[in-house]
């Protein structure tokens, strides 16, 4: 879901705010020299480049100056491997986050962190559609739920689906 909201550029970046009127300034946060579109917030801005060069990463030294994501992702697609863009992808969505950690919380994770979180939550994700594939559920630790296929309810039973959000700082919680 991410890469399709980043491939059309659909996510709430500073330059789409700005063209809503939600906001004056597109400049991106963090770096302030650059509009804030999609592809400078997870690609080309300083603080994104520093995860991109972590000696794990698939485009390490990959010298693309394109600044559009789709252009970038297509060419990606074209050189890199499924296992390759799986973790491309998730790098891209942990960036992505850490930017808005930085800019709602002030806190901003370090490019080697960030890039391991990455690496986990790939395999964690990975290892959960690997067992779901079987048909079996498992115990997700980072999630804190089960990870299962749908089952139908035993017989004079109710089974209900829900999903909550909490605001610890603001004591509110929406279901």
């Amino acid at each position: 879901m991410f890469m399709w909201k980043a491939l059309t550029d659909s996510l709430p970046t500073r330059k789409n705010l700005l063209k809503r009127r939600i906001i004056v300034n597109s400049s991106c946060p963090i770096c302030e020299s650059e509009e804030e579109s999609i592809g400078h917030a997870i690609r080309n801005c300083v603080s994104a480049s520093d995860v991109w060069n972590e000696i794990e990463s698939p485009v390490q030294k990959w010298g693309c100056s394109e600044k559009d994501l789709f252009v970038v992702w297509a060419k990606m697609v074209e050189i890199l491997s499924q296992e390759q863009l799986e973790l491309v992808a998730t790098v891209m969505r942990k960036i992505w986050l850490r930017m808005n950690q930085f800019v709602f919380e002030n806190a901003f994770t370090d490019p080697k962190f960030l890039f391991k979180q990455a690496v986990d939550s790939l395999a964690e994700f990975q290892l959960a559609q690997a067992a779901e594939g079987k048909g079996q559920c498992s115990r997700s630790s980072a999630v804190g739920r089960n990870l299962c296929r749908w089952q139908k309810p035993a017989p004079n039973t109710v089974k209900a689906n829900w999903d909550a959000a909490l605001k610890d700082k603001e004591g509110k919680m929406g279901m």
